[in-house]
């Protein structure tokens, strides 16, 4: 048996030396025991289990599946008097077995792969498993029958006589267990099996018994083992061999450095650490994928071009479409993207001789003008008083592009959409917005509730502030009620904040107001919430 032992530790040895796999080495203690011509149940009489313990090797591969090679020796007992109470003939027979098995198994564990997380790093967990496999099963039967009747049982003790002794047969071991990791190190593991031998004088009884039936064994214990794989010096999952910062702790998707971000890219290589971006964009995110990481990309969800710092240029002259008056025709750099045919330096869109070179002053033609202010006298809405070519030949003092005649507010420079007058900041727009949903009335009347005060307030300080300006109250109501009563509700509404600005310093001859009732809902009146929306008081200003 010792040659046995030393050649499995030998085996194992060099199995390991030649492998890369995860490898366990295990040292087995706990008990054997057996099922045969003197046990008359159908499981092993405890109170027969005998001490075993054993070795074993495995090699883990896929974190599921593994391959044992084992050894497990013991003894195991039985006697007749064990089951005298229960009726049973008393042969006085007893056996004491030494055993022992050598085995390859193959052993699964289903929740193996919970042992590592997704970023490779290791992770104690319970682990039941089942195995099965082949062995061959040593033994050394030594049938006890000095207490036998001799007449009775003479005849068969003797057919039994020649098998005593040293034996062999090959058995096939199965069973279950459960594991339990102390660490990557070292798991514990509790396990049962049972074997059969194919044969029937592991005892060394069997025309004394039952000669049909062959006898049965089982091994049951606790296995500590140690676990042994290649070196991971940083503990993080990733052995050294294959991890490009050994001794710092890393990602797998990094080849084992640090990645915050896990996105491929270690930190010290990774432009955004922070971000997930792609290895193509040196760690940073490209959401639009046009090859401009997004720090860079004034347009990170339209794809462009690099020229345009990632904003889309439909006709590549490259100048951004956000940025080129003509998006959709090549042109000059000069002219915002647009063409000029007749290189007069007038773009074609608003070059009135766009065949024919020109002065740019003119629009880009040839022209009388008899004001001299560079705009045809036949585009000039001013020929004879010097003007702008922005406002049509006119005089145009705050330089807005709208003429005097037509500025509303001509020292002031503005927009044309507001004829001339500047606009309002966001923040005013916003406190308008605002008020539409925040102006509140006692139920079923048109007085205001004191918290809506304060809005009305902000409005009055906005027309202060915007003197040029002038302001519409409509009041609006929701669906419920009669339809006159409510068209009279949301008028009298409207004039109540008409009324309350006036009290504020704002002259009645800028504000007008109206009540619309219930006719131009913004909200479904089938609901509480649209309800809401519909019973309101909404201001805006435009220019008188």
């Amino acid at each position: 048996m010792r040659r046995y032992y030393y050649t499995t530790i030998i085996l194992l040895l060099a199995m390991k030396a030649n492998s890369q796999a995860q490898f366990e080495l295990g040292f087995f203690g706990g008990g054997a025991n057996y099922l045969g011509d003197l046990v008359e149940t159908r499981f092993p009489f405890f109170n027969e289990t005998q001490v075993a313990y054993g070795l074993s090797g495995t090699f883990i591969f896929g974190n599921e599946w593994g391959i044992r090679l084992g050894g497990i020796r013991g003894n195991i007992s039985g006697q007749d008097s064990n089951f005298k109470d229960q009726g049973i003939v008393d042969r006085s027979f007893s056996f004491n077995t030494e055993i022992t098995e050598a085995s390859l198994v193959l052993t699964w564990e289903p929740f193996g792969k919970k042992r590592y997380r997704e970023d490779h790093r290791f992770r104690k967990i319970f682990s039941p498993y089942i195995f099965a496999g082949v062995g061959m099963t040593f033994w050394d039967a030594q049938p006890d029958f000095s207490l036998a009747s001799r007449e009775k049982w003479f005849e068969r003790i003797q057919r039994d006589r020649p098998n005593e002794g040293a034996q062999s047969s090959l058995s096939l071991p199965v069973g279950v267990g459960l594991k339990r990791d102390l660490g990557k190190k070292a798991v514990i593991s509790l396990e049962l099996g049972l074997r059969t031998a194919f044969s029937d004088y592991i005892d060394g009884i069997s025309h004394t018994g039952n000669p049909e039936k062959n006898d049965w064994y089982t091994f049951g214990g606790l296995t500590y083992s140690f676990r042994f794989g290649p070196k991971d010096a940083d503990n993080d999952g990733i052995v050294d061999k294959e991890d490009r910062c050994p001794r710092v702790a890393g990602s797998y998707s990094a080849y084992g450095c640090p990645d915050r971000d896990g996105d491929g890219v270690e930190d010290l290589e990774d432009v955004c650490p922070d971000q997930k971006g792609t290895i193509a964009m040196n760690g940073c995110p490209d959401r639009d994928h046009d090859l401009v990481n997004d720090i860079l990309d004034q347009c990170p969800d339209e794809p462009g071009t690099e020229a345009t710092n990632g904003c889309p240029d439909s006709d590549k002259d490259g100048i951004a479409d956000k940025d080129d008056t003509c998006p959709f025709v090549a042109g000059l750099q000069e002219l915002n993207g647009c063409p000029d045919a007749d290189e007069d330096g007038v773009a074609d869109w608003e070059d009135s001789c766009p065949d024919q070179a020109g002065y740019v002053d003119c629009y880009g033609c040839l022209f009388t003008d008899a004001d001299q202010d560079g705009t045809p006298d036949s585009d000039d809405l001013c020929p004879d008083i010097p003007g702008l070519l922005g406002a049509n030949g006119c005089p145009d003092q705050d330089r807005d592009g709208v003429a005097d005649f037509a500025d509303k507010c001509p020292d002031l420079a503005g927009l044309k959409s507001k004829e001339g007058c500047p606009d309002i900041s966001e923040e005013a727009k916003k406190v308008l917005t605002f008020a539409s949903k925040a102006i509140e009335f006692e139920t079923g009347s048109d007085v205001i509730k004191k918290n809506s005060l304060k809005t009305l307030e902000e409005i009055a300080n906005i027309l202060i502030e915007y003197p040029y300006y002038s302001l519409k109250i409509g009041g609006h109501t929701d669906s419920r009620g009669n339809d006159k009563l409510n068209l009279d509700l949301s008028r009298r509404r409207a004039r109540s904040c008409y009324n309350y600005l006036s009290t504020k310093g704002i002259d009645k001859t800028r504000m007008n107001y109206q009540g619309f009732g219930e006719d131009q809902p913004i909200g479904d009146n089938t609901t509480t919430a649209g309800r809401k929306l519909n019973r309101r008081v909404e201001f805006n200003l435009y220019i008188k």
